[in-house]
């Protein structure tokens, strides 16, 4: 193959000229011999492929540019349409104990009368006295705890976080709202002490019994976990046989509403099954068909360091045994404009969990 077939694959200029090689040299062999070597099959499909103008064999010129990918990177990227809010121990006070709604954000205590009839009756006389009959009157004092948050949001704040697809305002309110119930929360389970204030939670009013432990099983331990169905069913017997024992005929657990309240880390245990197949909470069912079971993450760990459940009746003579007193889940208490930037005040107010019924709750410690 001579030097003008070779050309037809490259464009003008490309080939420099070999002083020392004439055109009638340009051979294969000739271009073998400089260190351009062509392997003649290779070459002829080159030739036939666009009209010969696929290549060159110069060498490359020096960039003028920054060695780069083909697409920028912010062109290949996949925005998730939503903003995840990272969580922390659930705020589920409300589940545990439903809040009741008691007093006016303003109000400084929750007072609840507490009254013990008293009296005996006399063998009947008609002229003889009779026994009088009397109350003694007593008052459960809670005191009310307000919190405030704040919040404000600039008007280019919201402008370029919008271009991040965020909503900076929506995302304020959520940590207003997350931070006021996660306050209630604890206020709800461990009380708020400031001084002489009265104000406990369901880990430690005053009012509450003091813990068992539940029995040993047959390896030595006491929590579920290491425990047979057949040994936690016993612990869960023995808690209600207590609290119907305990309530002297006020509270039936075949006709009556009751709770059982135990530690979050504990509630899958209920799925052990006996040699029967039947789970713990299947037995617990269908023998108790009016029990509610809850659970709670505060109650993991409550009693130095160890899992606590609760058993409690709903009512007993018409009262609730136990109420988890609010007055304002959430009150907006003010907005102010100042120049480009928006402010809003926020607030709540609760008294934490008020005990009156004491008769009508036991709770166990070691699960």
């Amino acid at each position: 193959m001579n030097v003008t077939k070779i050309r037809r694959i490259f464009e003008p200029g490309q080939l420099r000229p070999f002083k020392h090689l004439h055109d009638k040299d340009m051979t294969l062999e000739a271009f073998d011999e400089i260190g351009f070597s062509f392997d003649k099959s290779a070459l002829d499909t080159l030739m036939s492929i666009q009209g010969g103008k696929a290549c060159g064999m110069d060498a490359s010129p020096d960039m003028q540019t920054t060695p780069s990918a083909s697409a920028a990177v912010q062109f290949l990227q996949h925005w998730m349409p939503d903003t995840i809010e990272l969580l922390t121990t659930a705020n589920d006070l409300d589940k545990a104990l439903p809040r009741v709604l008691a007093g006016r954000f303003q109000d400084e205590v929750i007072v609840q009368a507490i009254a013990e009839l008293t009296g005996m009756a006399a063998p009947y006389s008609d002229r003889g006295a009779g026994n009088f009959a009397d109350f003694n009157l007593n008052y459960e004092v809670r005191h009310v705890v307000r919190q405030r948050v704040d919040m404000e949001v600039g008007r280019y704040e919201e402008m370029t976080s919008a271009e991040a697809h965020v909503n900076a305002a929506e995302l304020k309110r959520n940590a207003v709202r997350r931070i006021l119930e996660t306050t209630r929360n604890i206020i709800g389970y461990k009380g708020y002490f400031e001084g002489v204030n009265r104000t406990y939670g369901l880990l430690n009013d005053p009012n509450l019994g003091a813990y068992e432990t539940v029995a040993a099983g047959a390896s030595a331990s006491t929590e579920w976990k290491n425990k047979t169905a057949l040994e936690i069913q016993r612990d869960i017997l023995a808690a209600i046989s207590k609290l119907s024992a305990q309530c002297a005929g006020n509270f039936d657990s075949d006709s009556d509403r009751f709770i059982i309240l135990i530690s979050q880390k504990v509630k899958d245990y209920l799925n052990k099954s006996n040699e029967y197949k039947l789970t713990v909470k299947a037995w617990l069912k269908e023998n108790y068909p009016n029990v509610e079971l809850r659970t709670s993450a505060w109650l993991n760990g409550a009693n130095g360091d160890q899992n606590v459940m609760y058993v409690f009746a709903d009512s007993l003579g018409g009262h609730k045994v136990m109420y988890n007193l609010v007055e304002d889940v959430l009150r907006l208490m003010g907005v102010a404009q100042l120049g480009v930037i928006t402010q809003e005040q926020y607030a709540n107010a609760c008294a934490g969990v008020m005990v009156v019924q004491p008769l009508g709750i036991v709770r166990y410690t070691g699960i």
